[in-house]
């Protein structure tokens, strides 16, 4: 499935700021009982270091479900699906907020997501199982291949942040890959170990990039495939909201 704007851990968001704590100025980024969430945010997309695409997102938390809700509209794009809602569901405002006070965490239960323009039609699931001690077990995908697919989770850091990962869908089984997590640059790298076997593996090692803002919104995805920068977008949140506990 195509991360246009992030996800979150995936998807990035936006707009205003709700009181925390009584307070109509912004509260402290380093608060553990707040999250700032961006509710719009404008993306500039590139491929090959060219200048293919633009979109913008708002988005909204909806306290009573823990679901975030968001619209992305766009131009360009070389036939990318740039017209979508996402909805992302958390079993609690609790795990919302948890989510973004570690670098590359990920605590949401499903993410849904309906595409428009050209791609109109297709919709794109992913449901997350945790353990416990709310790591990572597995995700299941749905909607972008005829079968689901399945990535596993294997070992984690002292944060439950997974390091290893294995993938098989249906044009690709067994890819393994590793994580890791850099807290001082506030950014996560994803390389591909195996490439696994089938039809729709990538020829070659693929590492990503994820950019974090102080306030865990994604800034800036980077892929490279064999070493050659393929894809990068960049995200600029123009305002933002606060979910306290």
């Amino acid at each position: 499935m195509k991360r246009l704007i992030t996800e979150g851990a995936l998807v990035t968001a936006a707009l205003l700021v709700i009181g925390c704590g009584g307070s109509s100025t912004d509260p402290s980024s380093n608060d553990a009982r707040c999250r700032r969430y961006a509710t719009a945010s404008t993306s500039a997309i590139t491929f090959s270091n060219v200048p293919d695409a633009t979109a913008t997102t708002t988005c909204m938390f909806d306290r009573a479900t823990a679901t975030l809700r968001c619209t992305q509209t766009g131009s360009g794009g070389g036939g990318l699906c740039l017209m979508q809602t996402t909805q992302t569901t958390y079993a609690s405002v609790a795990d919302f907020v948890e989510e973004a006070a570690v670098v590359g965490r990920e605590r949401l239960q499903r993410m849904d997501t309906a595409l428009g323009g050209g791609c109109s039609g297709i919709n794109l699931s992913s449901v997350y199982v945790y353990d416990g001690q709310k790591r990572p077990l597995n995700r299941t995908d749905s909607g972008a291949e005829a079968n689901p697919s399945m990535t596993t989770y294997g070992a984690w850091d002292a944060l439950g942040r997974p390091t290893t990962r294995t993938s098989s869908r249906e044009t690709c089984m067994g890819e393994t890959g590793a994580v890791t997590y850099d807290d001082a640059a506030r950014r996560t790298t994803t390389r591909t170990l195996s490439a696994g076997t089938g039809r729709g593996c990538a020829p070659s090692a693929v590492v990503s990039t994820v950019d974090y803002d102080a306030d865990g919104n994604i800034t800036r995805e980077t892929f490279t495939l064999g070493g050659v920068t393929t894809r990068t977008q960049t995200n600029t949140i123009t305002s933002a909201e606060s979910v306290c506990l």
